[in-house]
């Protein structure tokens, strides 16, 4: 319905080239929409919630399925005469001299535009640990913000203290966030005999327990979102929920094409309001440049990036604006 089928490149040049069509790009473009400004969305259709889990925190959307509310932006901006989506992948992007941007797709289509949006989200890399990923989202959360209030009277919640959950700090606060919905939580350092330590520290007003054996695999539980954890040494222990965090990872080809900065937390920098980088004309949104990955958030970043675009945009002229 949005794609320019057969197309293998286009003679105008975008106000804005916007690099995924997820929850951030398609904010962007509305925003950019509103101030009379072109812009082309490349999106390959391969969103960081693969599972589709319902939408939660969003108002007016709880529950529903993300495409949905994906399905429905991208009709509003079709409608607009001003963007344009292609579901096709970002492969290659060049700095023109005069400012501008040149991007060649996985279809060697090419395009140009005068700024960069970046919203490429984060790929999750799953711990090598059998049973992890095909119980992941479902029954091992990521956000107690928002799984946990479905299992809320949980008996015994289970954390896996490693990746980002191996800081003391951050555990703690997760560890606070369970407990809205368990009765108990447990916290898994996983042989890690020092962190075992640091957390007795941390937790030791919280109520939960420190576990420190090894993790040997994870199966699904009998109902619900129950997960058993098998140990090293043969012994199990059976939770009504797991939490736990995996690392992420960008797109490091256009990133390293674009000179982009990391912070330690592997996101592009950028500087609020309008979530510019240090590379001029390239701004950055959503997962892949916030520790904070929901979609109201990316929505907000998308859409304070666009209008810091507009703003360093030239002003189309009005006759030409009403001509079209």
């Amino acid at each position: 319905m949005y794609d320019l089928v057969g197309m293998t490149g286009h003679l105008e040049i975008f106000d804005a080239l916007i690099i995924g069509g997820g929850h951030a790009g398609l904010s962007a473009a509305l925003t950019l929409y509103r101030q009379n400004h072109t812009c082309l969305i490349l999106d390959g259709n391969q969103p960081r919630n693969k599972w589709k889990t319902p939408l939660r925190a969003l108002p007016g959307w709880e529950h529903n399925d993300p495409e949905k509310l994906r399905e429905t932006s991208r009709r509003e901006l079709a409608q607009t005469g001003l963007v344009t989506i292609v579901t096709r992948t970002a492969h290659t992007i060049e700095r023109e001299e005069n400012g501008g941007f040149r991007v060649l797709d996985n279809e060697d289509g090419v395009w140009k535009g005068r700024k960069l949006l970046i919203t490429t989200g984060k790929q999750d890399v799953y711990p090598q640990v059998p049973g992890y990923q095909e119980n992941y989202p479902d029954r091992i959360f990521p956000c107690m913000f928002t799984f946990g209030y479905e299992y809320l009277g949980s008996n015994s919640a289970g954390l896996l203290a490693r990746e980002a959950l191996s800081s003391p700090h951050h555990a703690a606060m997760v560890v606070h966030d369970a407990m809205k919905f368990a009765k108990g939580v447990n916290v898994y350092a996983d042989g890690n005999m020092q962190l075992a330590e640091e957390l007795q520290v941390a937790l030791q007003e919280t109520g939960a327990t420190v576990d420190t054996r090894k993790v040997r695999s994870l199966r699904k539980g009998e109902r619900g979102a129950q997960m058993t954890i098998e140990f090293e040494n043969g012994e199990t222990v059976q939770e009504d929920f797991l939490v736990h965090q995996p690392a992420s990872v960008v797109n490091h080809d256009l990133i390293d094409q674009l000179g982009l900065e990391l912070d330690a937390r592997g996101d592009i920098v950028t500087k609020p309001p309008f979530f510019h980088t240090e590379v001029p004309g390239v701004f950055a949104a959503g997962d892949c440049a916030s520790p904070f990955k929901m979609v109201a958030n990316a929505q907000f970043q998308g859409s304070n990036a666009g209008a810091g675009m507009s703003r360093e945009l030239p002003t189309r002229s009005l006759e030409s604006v009403l001509a079209n």
